[in-house]
């Protein structure tokens, strides 16, 4: 897998990250309903980018509890990452950089938004880190029966 340092990517929100039509979802099983909706569950708290960064992982949810979050700086401590195991045992990663993490530019929505995004890649067998960028917004779950759709 290549990989991109966080920082090199740039904070800025592409057209599609921006267009309200892309923020809603219709998941296509039970297993990706379930995944989706926890996430959208987990407790702001857990999603916060701030605190301390260290190279050991910090436990973000209760032991126990789905989806289970650890954050820890990256290797390279250019960013702090946040390892979000899901209910369905699949396992994401989403980076938020160092900076924006020491200055406080984002926020839990964005960091879930990212969530998100990384399980779609996954979905889709996509290897590519996903970075937190401030003012993502994260997507609504709807179901199959939406009249939204």
């Amino acid at each position: 897998m290549s990989y991109q340092e966080p920082a090199a990517s740039g904070y800025e929100l592409t057209a599609s990250e921006i267009d309200p039509a892309h923020h809603a979802i219709v998941p296509s099983d039970d297993q990706q309903d379930l995944a989706f909706r926890s996430i959208r569950a987990i407790d702001p708290k857990a999603l916060l980018p701030q605190g301390a960064a260290t190279i050991a992982p910090e436990r973000r949810t209760p032991k126990g509890i789905r989806p289970m979050i650890w954050v820890r700086l990256n290797e390279t401590k250019s960013a702090v990452l946040f390892e979000v195991t899901l209910h369905t045992g699949q396992c994401v990663q989403v980076h938020v950089p160092f900076d924006s993490w020491r200055l406080g530019t984002s926020d839990p929505e964005a960091v879930r938004a990212a969530i998100q995004k990384a399980y779609l890649n996954l979905l889709r067998r996509k290897p590519d880190p996903v970075i937190v960028k401030p003012g993502m917004i994260s997507l609504k779950v709807l179901s199959k029966a939406d009249p939204l759709r």
